[in-house]
């Protein structure tokens, strides 16, 4: 069975936030990674330019029962397949598919970025949170060309 069709930026917006208001009626903290972030900040002009097939959250492991239960009463239901080390199975409503992540990337000496320290990073650069978004999304591709 094939996934969801690739989407617009528009509906994973928001899907996007409809979770975090969700989340955050629970007392969780979390954010979006990635292309979800760059389309919460306006960075296009028309959120139908941002070509995505998911949406990616950063969340605590502690709080993955609140989470997860928020997600059910939204109408999500997991996947039961996939996931990677940082994320889990993804959760799927309609079109709309969510990774839920409780690290977002590695750093230097290869040590699990969390939401706390994410966070953390995002307020000691000027760019905010732009600097931490561009490693996540520049990492795969960097290491990659390592191994060619």
């Amino acid at each position: 069975m094939a996934g969801p069709a690739p989407m617009f930026g528009r509906e994973l917006l928001a899907a996007g936030e409809e979770l975090l208001a969700a989340l955050a009626t629970r007392g969780v903290d979390a954010c979006l990674l990635k292309g979800g972030w760059l389309l919460a900040q306006g960075v296009y002009p028309d959120s139908a330019q941002r070509y995505m097939q998911d949406l990616d959250l950063l969340t605590r492991e502690r709080d993955r029962p609140a989470v997860l239960s928020a997600m059910r009463r939204l109408g999500y239901a997991t996947s039961g397949v996939g996931g990677a080390p940082k994320h889990l199975p993804p959760l799927i409503r309609g079109r709309v598919k969510v990774e839920v992540h409780e690290w977002a990337l590695w750093d230097g000496e290869g040590r699990r970025v969390d939401l706390d320290r994410y966070l953390a990073l995002a307020r000691r650069w000027p760019a905010g949170m732009l600097a931490p978004t561009a490693a996540h999304l520049l990492r795969p591709a960097l290491l990659s060309s390592t191994r060619e």
